[in-house]
């Protein structure tokens, strides 16, 4: 209601008198006391008509769409709740319409008055007294008063001014209860919402080592996602994986998706081979889907002791394969999505690691906007995958999808990602400590028996040690000012193509390597001599780009054959 509306309101309530108003504030208590529409419209009637002394009444709401009125309350000698009418039809259209209260004071002397309700249920009007209800610009339909009791059965001006103070009371508890009603609702939903996330994370595998072969991540764009992945270990010690994209969006989705993840579980413990699985899977799919649904997807089986996969693709984005030296090569699908054509064959695919890793993805990670504000795309995906291929496969593919996941740049669609890392088989161990001195023994034995179970000669183990200890040493020192209890060191060691790799992480503040000098013995001062040893006895010493842009990340290898 705008200020004009407010003056001219005031105006009219102020002609009625102390007892009238005193009825609109008695009434307009009571709308506010429920929240139930159907409640505050009975109100409203029964109010209305008791003050006006009307013999029947009703109230119309509009439809969602706004063409039709629909009979919400009634009282009177015939009950109407229910009665259709067109909104831009009769004397309550005309009042919706026109935004204002109308007066027929004989209404067969109007050509807006509906004779189909009267001749229909046999009730005999003579007069109407209609105002709307609206809030500020929105209509919510009208209030109707039937034949005043008295001698002529007329209503007056004074009952229309009545009329309109009560109809905007009513019009505001009206939308109050709505809006409840739709916090209510929205609560619902954000309550199912919640479960059904909580059901698909069950579908979900659960967390494996960081070091581990296969490793997979989902990220909703919604309450719930149409993307699935999972993986188990098969009875001969391989791992089943597979990864896929519903069609459609919501919950429809959501519910297609648990279903495939059931069916998949269940045939692939029967099924190994994928080119046998995926027809068996569409014409599961096919028989039971609707609206057309299909997914894409693929699955396939990884031999940790040959460090190959095998895989079969329907329709989904091509696997993306990087090898030990840093080529990718990918492998399209050979046949369409699941669930749509019957009798459908696959092709399967062997794909030797040989320390190289495979990645499955679904388009939500290629079309997602990377850190430059742009779709990633496949060449996006092949930036992330260099710039933390050194972190553990878990690490790895939660740090490649970390950009995409921003409160100011929602996603555009579900993001699933998975690897299966040739070279996680590589890792001899990983510890984390405190950056504190205390803490230096304790990595020094756990590198030394690390080595020793390696049968590496005991000369080189005892080097290897020193320059470990004196490189945990500079970041105690330099990186933590001589310890932090809240500050981390992580030390991995690996063993790839006969070298040895340690990787040295932290969370302190990032250096410049520019200013780290490696000088000769002639020219170290006392206690400098931990970047001397390091470049004497190691192959090579690089620092490589931290995890998550803070920090530092120094590798070190060794060839030892």
């Amino acid at each position: 209601m705008d200020s004009q509306e407010k003056r001219l309101l005031a105006e009219k309530l102020g002609d009625l008198g102390h007892a009238p108003l005193e009825a609109i504030a008695s009434m307009t208590h009571g709308f506010a006391s429920s929240l139930d529409i159907n409640e505050t419209l009975r109100t409203a009637l029964q109010e209305s008509m008791r003050y006006l002394d009307a013999e029947a009444g009703s109230v119309f709401l509009l439809d969602e769409d706004g063409e039709n009125l629909e009979c919400r309350a009634s009282a009177g000698p015939v009950d109407i709740t229910g009665l259709r009418l067109p909104s831009d039809k009769g004397i309550i259209g005309e009042a919706v319409q026109q935004n204002q209260a109308l007066i027929i004071r004989d209404v067969s002397k109007s050509d807006s008055f509906n004779v189909e309700v009267d001749s229909d249920t046999g009730f005999v009007t003579r007069s109407i007294l209609c105002a709307p209800l609206a809030v500020r610009d929105r209509r919510l339909g009208a209030l109707e008063l039937i034949n005043k009791q008295g001698d002529d059965a007329l209503f007056s001006e004074r009952d229309r001014n009545f009329l309109i103070a009560l109809a905007s009371a009513a019009s505001l508890a009206l939308q109050n209860a709505r809006m409840a009603a739709d916090l209510v609702e929205q609560e619902k939903v954000r309550k199912e919402m919640e479960l059904a996330r909580e059901i698909q994370r069950s579908l979900l595998p659960e967390e494996t080592e960081p070091d581990a072969p296969v490793h997979g991540l989902n990220i909703p764009a919604r309450g719930v996602s149409g993307d699935l992945y999972l993986f188990f270990p098969l009875p001969d010690g391989k791992t089943f994986f597979a990864l896929g994209d519903v069609s459609g969006k919501g919950m429809h989705a959501a519910l297609f998706m648990a279903k495939t993840v059931s069916l998949i579980r269940a045939l692939a413990k029967l099924e190994q081979s994928p080119a046998r699985l995926l027809p068996r899977l569409n014409d599961e799919i096919a028989e039971t889907s609707s609206r057309g649904m299909f997914v894409t997807l693929v699955a396939g089986v990884y031999d940790p002791e040959t460090e190959t996969v095998c895989l079969a693709n329907a329709g989904h984005e091509p696997p993306l394969y990087r090898s030990a030296d840093g080529e990718y090569s990918n492998f399209p699908a050979d046949g369409p999505p699941l669930g749509i054509l019957p009798d459908l064959s696959f092709e399967e695919v062997d794909i030797p690691l040989q320390g190289g890793a495979l990645y499955i993805y679904t388009d939500g990670l290629t079309e997602g906007f990377g850190e430059d504000g742009n779709p990633m795309e496949v060449a996006g995906v092949k930036e992330a995958i260099e710039k933390h291929r050194w972190l553990s496969p878990l690490d790895r593919i939660q740090s490649m999808v970390n950009p995409l996941v921003s409160p100011d740049t929602p996603l555009r669609d579900d993001v699933t990602l998975m690897v299966i890392d040739g070279g996680a088989s590589c890792v001899l161990g990983r510890m984390v400590v405190p950056a504190l001195p205390e803490h230096l023994k304790e990595l020094r034995d756990h590198v030394r028996e690390l080595l020793v179970e390696r049968e590496i000669d005991n000369t080189l183990v005892e080097q290897l040690i020193l320059v470990v200890g004196e490189a945990i040493m500079n970041v105690v020192v330099h990186g933590f000012d001589g310890g932090e209890p809240e500050g981390r060191i992580t030390l991995e060691v690996r063993e790839q193509d006969d070298e040895l790799i340690f990787r040295l992480k932290d969370n302190a503040p990032s250096v410049d390597p520019e200013q780290i000098k490696h000088r000769d013995l002639e020219e170290v001062r006392p206690g400098g001599l931990g970047t001397y040893f390091m470049k004497e006895l190691m192959d090579s010493v690089e620092f490589l780009p931290p995890p998550m842009g803070s920090g530092n990340l120094l590798e070190m290898r060794k060839r030892i054959k």
